[in-house]
């Protein structure tokens, strides 16, 4: 129900996720806050890890990756800010990167696991990873290249930005603990992935 609700809101669609994967599970904030190891100085402290899909095969460089408010709240605005890098290094061997840019997609996955510690059925929605707007203005997905122009989808070799914004409604959420896992990947033959996010915290419903 959230997810619908998520979906709707970004006038495109999120989801509810896959099975735990063994995973490099590597840090994106202040080292200390949770077991595992900061990658440079991070400026977030929220609790972002690089997964499903190990770090050493994805060929964004993620520079920082934050969310506010964080934790995340019900009823008002979330923002989401990746910023990073493609490194000609990792994308030489790509035939046609633009091509395979403007045909990517992202996957957001949810996991639930209810308060009595029983875990949902899960799902998974694919959507292109690329720039909208939702309908009334609520959710919508900027997409901006080094030069500080806006683009439709993400650029190739240079420095670029990602900035997203939806809305939870708190009366469609079901209590429990989330894991939020997003991968993205190219339209390229082998689906090679761009990043891979998880992020796991407690969300209730507050319908009376």
């Amino acid at each position: 129900m959230l997810f619908l609700l998520i979906l709707t809101a970004l006038s495109a669609t999120l989801v509810v996720g896959t099975p735990p994967i063994p995973t490099e599970q590597v840090y994106l904030g202040e080292a200390g806050i949770t077991s595992s190891t900061a990658i440079g100085d991070r400026v977030s402290p929220d609790h972002v890890t690089f997964g499903p899909v190990p770090k050493a095969e994805q060929i964004y460089v993620t520079d920082g990756f934050d969310i506010a408010p964080f934790p995340a709240t019900t009823n008002r605005r979330l923002f989401f800010l990746l910023s990073g890098h493609l490194p000609s290094s990792k994308t030489g061997h790509i035939r046609d990167l633009e091509a395979a840019l403007a045909k990517a997609t992202f996957n957001i996955t949810v996991n639930r696991i209810d308060p009595d510690g029983k875990p949902d059925e899960p799902s998974s929605y694919l959507v292109p990873l690329r720039a909208f707007r939702g309908s009334m203005g609520i959710g919508q997905l900027s997409i901006r290249h080094t030069n500080g122009t806006y683009v439709d989808y993400l650029p190739g070799p240079g420095e670029s930005e990602i900035l997203a914004e939806l809305i939870i409604v708190g009366m469609f959420v079901e209590t429990g603990l989330h894991t939020f896992d997003l991968v993205a990947r190219l339209g390229d033959e082998n689906h090679t992935c761009l990043f891979a996010f998880s992020h796991t915290q407690w969300l209730e419903n507050d319908f009376d």
